[in-house]
């Protein structure tokens, strides 16, 4: 364990898999307790009691397109540290990679609500993080 992060308090979104969790894992490593986001647990915040302390990560359940989940998780994560420090926003989508449409996926193969769908998370959803914690 280094202690970089000695006292950050982190947001990750998306924690529950992938990058976020990676990065929740190594956040904890260096030292900073993390709030961990998403919408729904994967243990990843049990992982982190386990190995660092009981009091270095908490769970957020938050679905990033909708706005007043975001105000409320930013709250939630600040009650919870003190504060935020530092914030990841790892929730995305990638609806066509999930979807029954056939292969290759080109624009005029996808319909418009998955463009709108992935925006909304993908975009809005950073902006909106970032718009609550700051």
């Amino acid at each position: 364990m280094d202690s970089r992060l000695s006292g950050r308090i982190a947001l990750i979104t998306g924690a529950s898999s992938g990058i976020g969790a990676a990065t929740a894992l190594r956040f904890a490593n260096s030292g900073a307790r993390i709030a961990c986001a998403d919408l729904q647990s994967t243990g990843i915040e049990d992982e982190i009691k386990r190995q660092f302390g009981e009091d270095r990560a908490t769970f957020v359940e938050v679905s990033v397109a909708e706005e007043s989940q975001i105000e409320s998780m930013v709250k939630k994560a600040a009650e919870w540290g003190g504060r935020v420090d530092i914030v990841c926003n790892f929730a995305g989508i990638a609806k066509e990679s999930t979807s029954n449409v056939t292969q290759p996926h080109r624009a005029d193969d996808l319909p418009t609500e998955y463009f709108d769908q992935t925006m909304l998370i993908n975009c809005r959803g950073v902006w909106l993080c970032c718009k609550y914690v700051y």
